[in-house]
């Protein structure tokens, strides 16, 4: 696995040979706000379309593990703001921001990966992460 570095803001002064990739995703869900929210903050829902989740409880400075791809990731809540916006860093895959909001009783769930990649790198990564986004797609749509 490579270091660290996903989800932190690269400095002023560029490291060489890194560069911040990102994908962003909006999804209109068929799903109610609680079950939306319940997918995205619980360790079934996350187990759901992450990866097998353990020990997860939704609070700011939680660690706890997710399985991707088979291999057992650290991860931790930087920000929580019910039912508004989620983020959430995975070593393995780089930080996930979700903004959630719901007009008209339709929910509508923006989401942003990052993660510092060096370029060779950076396609199988965002083919990893459309992968996982696929899955979120379908849970939010479906429940």
């Amino acid at each position: 696995m490579e270091g660290f570095l996903s989800g932190f803001k690269l400095s002023p002064k560029p490291l060489q040979g890194v560069t911040q990739a990102a994908v962003k995703r909006k999804v209109v869900a068929g799903v109610a706000l609680k079950e939306a929210l319940v997918a995205l903050t619980s360790a079934e829902g996350l187990s759901s379309w992450l990866g097998e989740t353990e020990k997860f409880i939704s609070h700011v400075g939680i660690k706890f593990e997710t399985t991707v791809d088979g291999e057992k990731s650290k991860s931790v809540i930087t920000a929580l703001d019910l039912p508004k916006r989620i983020v959430f860093m995975v070593e393995a895959l780089g930080e996930f921001d979700f903004a959630i909001s719901e007009k008209a009783k339709v929910v509508q769930v923006e989401l942003t990966v990052r993660r510092a990649v060096t370029p060779d790198k950076e396609n199988s990564w965002k083919d990893s992460v459309e992968q996982i986004l696929a899955r979120l797609e379908k849970v939010l749509s479906h429940g």
